[in-house]
């Protein structure tokens, strides 16, 4: 029975799931262009760290001065003679991690004891203090062939503390396993620097934030698939009057653990069908779009990695909430059929996605850059004259090169889609209305939602009038639209 409310209808409400975001006390700081250390053979006074990284850790600088005389930095100098600098290490990263240690001259200690000291000692995380001047530390910031220089190794985390190592180790003890809210243990691996990927979104689990609240700073070394080495500076909280200790995992947390552990897999997909486009987009907006397949992933039980990558795929070149426009009918129903393994649900999507590529892309993309052409030469004669979002659309359906495969166009829920989306951005007038038919036939219907397109939203929100945004955020769509002319993928 059809409903006399419109947002009941499921092609009417677009993208109902947008990520919530949970704001830090303050944001990370990102140090980009750290080079590692060489083997600096022959240096009669070797360097420890590279002089990039002196500040964050040791509370020292080489950057050069201003015009001011001032050394320039937007760390904190938080750093005295009472702070001391830890790293946590993975041993199932590093070969012989507890024989390193042991000849390293450092005090140290392992966080796991007892049983699990014993039986997994070789694979657990420890921490150790670190010193200038040190050998051991050194070979954590060199890069070599040699199997003792660890840069690329990924190996843990680094800490800035006030606390003596004893004290420190007894705070990360605290959060080696935690509980879910249903009492099920999990080994929280906050040594893995990919588990704090989510702090680059602004989202911090409880247990992580109370990880924080006992230290001065995180330092995290992140070697990112198609963005290369990023250092990540979180500050902590250890100035502060602490709060009670959480040390339980929400839905969320487990979450955010699982797109994290999966964001390196993703990456490296995304490089071989869409480098130039998530490249433009900058790592934080990637790690968003990561977050949203991975979750859209689990929502359609697809289970497996290269199923995820698939999912990705389709969201390239359909956009992201593409389950939601009513053109991709098919391919909603295909991924809510609970009668349907993962793998048959991935192998059925192939199918129909061949079909819509020789039906709208065609080869070489000839068929996308016809209509593209057609709709660029055809959209001054319609735009903003009779004010008729139902003519634009028309107009923009008969620029398809092969009109053909548009037999059966759903223009009622298309139309529905497209206006819901204008006025959630606020654009309900004639102008905005027409507008958003031509970015939602070439982003999708959810293109307000979309981590794939955040300079639709920033061209929108420019502009405070309906007409105004409207006029705005068409014209930047035209612009980048003809910049994809004579390009072989769709980077938009």
């Amino acid at each position: 029975m059809a409903s006399d409310n419109p947002i009941d209808d499921y092609w009417v409400q677009g993208a109902t799931e947008p990520v919530a975001q949970v704001e830090q006390a303050q944001p990370p700081i990102m140090l980009e262009g750290v080079e590692p250390l060489d083997a600096q053979f022959g240096v009669d006074e070797p360097k420890t760290v590279p002089d990039a990284l002196l500040h964050a850790l040791f509370g020292k600088s080489d950057f050069i001065d201003n015009e001011f005389g001032e050394t320039e930095s937007n760390l904190t100098n938080m750093h005295d003679e009472e702070s001391y600098v830890y790293a946590i290490l993975d041993a199932a990263q590093i070969s012989g991690l507890p024989e390193l240690l042991e000849t390293s001259g450092l005090e140290y200690r392992c966080l796991f004891k007892g049983e699990a000291y014993e039986e997994l000692r070789d694979v657990a995380p420890w921490i150790v203090q670190l010193k200038e001047g040190s050998n051991f530390v050194r070979n954590l910031f060199t890069r070599s062939k040699a199997p003792w220089h660890l840069w690329d190794a990924g190996a843990g985390v680094f800490v800035q503390s006030r606390s003596d190592l004893n004290d420190v180790w007894a705070h990360f003890r605290k959060f080696t396993k935690v509980q879910d809210e249903e009492g099920r243990w999990y080994y929280q691996r906050y040594w893995e620097p990919t588990s704090w990927y989510p702090s680059l979104i602004g989202r911090l689990s409880d247990v992580q934030s109370s990880i924080l609240s006992g230290v001065a700073r995180l330092i995290i070394h992140l070697n990112t698939p198609l963005f290369g080495s990023r250092w990540v500076v979180l500050e902590g909280t250890e100035h502060v009057q602490p709060k009670a200790l959480a040390k339980t995992l929400r839905m969320r947390d487990l979450h955010d653990a699982a797109w994290s552990a999966n964001t390196s897999d993703c990456l490296r997909a995304l490089s071989s069908f869409a480098e130039m486009r998530i490249k433009g987009l900058g790592l934080v907006r990637t790690l968003w779009f990561v977050e949203h397949a991975v979750s859209s992933g689990d929502k359609f039980d697809l289970e497996y990695r290269d199923q995820i990558a698939y999912l990705m795929f389709l969201m390239n070149f359909l956009g992201s909430y593409f389950w939601t426009d009513p053109r991709y009918k098919s391919f909603h129903d295909i991924l809510t059929n609970q009668d349907l393994a993962s793998h048959n649900k991935i192998d059925a999507l192939h199918e129909l996605f061949s079909r819509f590529s020789n039906s709208f892309i065609g080869d070489d993309y000839g068929l996308y850059w016809d209509t593209l052409e057609a709709t660029q030469a055809q959209l001054p004669t319609v735009y903003g004259h009779d004010g008729l979002d139902e003519v634009l659309l028309e107009t923009q359906i008969g620029c398809h090169a092969k009109q053909e495969h548009l037999v059966g166009f759903p223009r009622h829920e298309f139309l529905l889609g497209s206006r819901q989306a204008a006025r959630i951005m606020e654009m309900d007038s004639p102008k905005g209305y027409q507008a958003s038919v031509v970015l939602s036939y070439w982003f999708g219907t959810s293109y307000y939602a979309d981590p794939l397109f955040p300079w639709i939203r920033a061209k929108i929100l420019e502009k405070s009038d309906a007409d105004a945004k409207a006029d705005n955020v068409l014209a930047y769509a035209v612009k980048r639209l003809k910049k994809t002319k004579g390009m072989r993928s769709n980077v938009l």
